[in-house]
C-alpha cells in the first residue's frame, strides 16, 4: 500500500489531500478497506479514519489540522482481510508540516 500528501506544508485552511493506491492484484470486486492513521510526537499513531479502496485500488481522502502548528505523519494500513488474501500492510509514513 503506498500513501501520498498533496502537500507537505500548510497554512491558512490547514487541509491536505491524502491518497494512495493498494496493489491491484486479486482486489475484490467491492475495493478494501484501508485504516488512515496520524502521528504527533507525544502521542504516538492514531487511528483517525477508515475508507474504501476502489476496485482499481485507488483511496483518496481529506484532512484539516485542528492545531496551527507541528509536523505531523499519516500513513495507510490494509488490515487483513477476508476477502483480500494477504497478511496486514503498512505503508512508509508522509509528513505535513503545518504552519
Amino acid at each position: 500500500v503506498r500513501a501520498a500528501v498533496d502537500r507537505r506544508h500548510v497554512t491558512g485552511n490547514r487541509i491536505v489531500t491524502l491518497s494512495g493506491r493498494v496493489g491491484r492484484e486479486l482486489l475484490p470486486p467491492g475495493g478494501v478497506l484501508i485504516t488512515l492513521q496520524g502521528y504527533q510526537r507525544g502521542w504516538g499513531w492514531r487511528t483517525f479514519r477508515t475508507v474504501r479502496a476502489t476496485r482499481n485500488g485507488t483511496w483518496r481522502t481529506r484532512y484539516r489540522f485542528r492545531s496551527r502548528s507541528g509536523r505531523f505523519g499519516f500513513r495507510a494500513i490494509v488490515p487483513r482481510q477476508g476477502t483480500y488474501p494477504f497478511a496486514t500492510t503498512i505503508s512508509a509514513p508522509v509528513y505535513v508540516t503545518v504552519g
